[in-house]
């Protein structure tokens, strides 16, 4: 079991290949949810992701590279930069993971084969763009490292099993809009029962 973490990836996403990757993979049935055609669509999400001005100290700032971290369109259009990513990266190499699995910039892998293939593979990868930078971390203890709140690792009675972290992980409220903090909340695990859900819902 391995885990794979790109580096920074919402400020490396290269935004004009994005553009021309999303005005490519609509469907026949884009005429029949937006009268919007594919130019258009990107020729919008262009002029959004490139729309990254910001003020700090009375001074204004452009943002030259990658899309927006905390923007709504950050996370679609990296979404499918990466999955464009996968469907050419890896292919080109013999030896793959038998299993990948990623969640935004992370990503959990079954390698089947042995380390050295594994560094090699690595190797590869981080070739394949000059912005997408892949670290590594292997299995230690049968267990992957922890990049979420949930562990897998191996066990005798099963192939897989799961261990779950600190029930009372504190909530972290960086958002101002109520909207959008109950967006986030609605769309996030259901925290532990008891004192620790009636203290993040207060602050809610």
């Amino acid at each position: 079991m391995v885990s794979f973490d790109i580096e920074s990836l919402f400020t490396n996403v290269p935004v004009t290949e994005s553009c021309r990757i999303v005005s490519k993979v609509h469907d026949d049935t884009l005429p029949d949810r937006t009268p919007l055609t594919p130019d258009e669509i990107h020729d919008l999400m262009y002029f959004c992701l490139n729309s990254t001005s910001f003020k700090w100290r009375d001074n204004y700032y452009q943002q030259l590279q990658g899309a927006a971290v905390g923007s709504p369109l950050s996370p679609v259009i990296a979404n499918i930069f990466m999955e464009h990513f996968e469907t050419t990266a890896p292919q080109t190499l013999s030896q793959r993971p038998s299993l990948w699995l990623r969640y935004v910039d992370d990503t959990f892998v079954i390698w089947p084969h042995n380390r050295r293939d594994l560094g090699h593979f690595l190797a590869h990868i981080n070739q394949h763009h000059p912005s997408i930078k892949f670290t590594m971390e292997t299995e230690q203890n049968n267990s992957t490292p922890s990049y979420t709140s949930s562990l897998p690792n191996r066990h005798p009675a099963s192939p897989l099993t799961k261990s779950t972290g600190n029930p009372h992980t504190p909530i972290d409220i960086f958002a101002t809009d109520p909207s959008t903090i109950h967006t986030y909340y609605n769309q996030s695990t259901t925290p532990s029962s008891g004192e620790p859900i009636n203290s993040a819902m207060s602050t809610i």
